[in-house]
């Protein structure tokens, strides 16, 4: 009987999820490398890394025991704002509150009009949903982290939500997001559109991050807020989880700005000498269209962990 060599390559991967990851596991294929130990996964680019990206992933074990108590704790999640002060003489967000001042909502907090799974076709939609007014990510199956290594290895549609109905140049976007403990997710902008077999491929990325219970939170360029594993935030304004975190992010030509919490955290120019530096020494190197388009799509990232996003909203700049 013929095996495919895909097969044989991922039967360590599939012999590993079925054992529940008891000790340390290692699949080496001629895309990627994928480690497996107790405590997180690892997808680590090799010889073909614009198909893939190296995020924290905790094992499917670790989220099995937590399902009943983000069940439990979810609804907490979506009400209730434990609001802080920033201090004394920080600079606040520039966010606009009057309905006429050129913003316009891309969720309407009742329905999904407008969003779609990445890579599939117009309200095809798995995993998120609408709670109490967010959108909302939920875990579904034993092993919530399936579609994004599915979509990474193989090309197809991912779990990731883009708003499909137009694209974005020279705007500003803000919205509200929370995260469950142990949680990641990502904001994904300027996606010049879906050929890649991930979003990351053209997309860049604020990360949305648990810092203290997730593994990319040891990473300094990984945390909430920072430019994906391109700059990290200063200062880091980051709420706990559980509690609603403001972003403002502002593209203007090749500027970008991230503002998280009132603060605006890091700012870049796109296609500079320190951006292709940036870039050049990080895990997107050899992805040619990352970062490159001034147009693009809205994203948001399916991590496999549950994630609440609401008052999401754009304007023209």
């Amino acid at each position: 009987m013929k095996v495919t060599i895909t097969a044989l390559l991922l039967l360590p991967l599939v012999l590993a999820l079925l054992l529940g990851l008891r000790g340390d596991v290692l699949f080496a294929g001629a895309t990627t490398r994928i480690a497996l130990t107790a405590g997180n996964y690892s997808l680590e680019p090799m010889a073909l890394p614009d198909l893939l990206k190296q995020k924290g992933m905790r094992y499917f074990a670790r989220n099995l025991q937590r399902t009943h108590a983000l069940t439990a704790v979810s609804a907490g999640f979506c009400g209730g704002d434990g609001e802080r002060h920033l201090a004394e003489g920080t600079r606040q967000t520039p966010l606009a509150q009057t309905p006429d001042d050129g913003w316009r909502h891309l969720f309407d907090g009742h329905t999904l009009t407008g969003w779609r799974n990445y890579g599939r076709g117009a309200n095809d939609i798995r995993k998120w949903t609408v709670q109490d007014g967010t959108l909302a990510l939920v875990q579904e199956g034993p092993f919530p982290m399936w579609d994004l290594l599915k979509s990474v290895i193989f090309g197809g549609p991912s779990g990731d939500l883009i708003y499909y109905r137009e694209t974005f140049r020279d705007f500003e976007l803000s919205l509200q997001w929370k995260i469950s403990p142990g949680g990641n997710s990502g904001i994904f902008y300027l996606v010049a559109d879906e050929k890649e077999n991930a979003v990351w491929g053209t997309g860049i990325e604020m990360q949305v991050l648990d810092n203290e219970g997730h593994a990319d939170g040891q990473i300094a360029n990984h945390r909430a807020g920072d430019l994906y594993d391109l700059i990290a935030a200063k200062p880091e304004t980051v709420r706990p989880p559980g509690e609603w975190n403001d972003v403002l992010l502002r593209i203007k030509e090749n500027h970008i700005e991230h503002w998280l919490n009132g603060v605006k955290v890091l700012s870049v120019e796109r296609g500079s000498s320190e951006w292709d530096t940036l870039v050049g020494a990080s895990k997107f190197a050899q992805m040619p269209r990352f970062g490159k388009s001034a147009v693009g799509y809205i994203a948001l990232q399916d991590h496999g962990d549950p994630v609440w996003y609401r008052n999401i909203r754009v304007r023209d700049l």
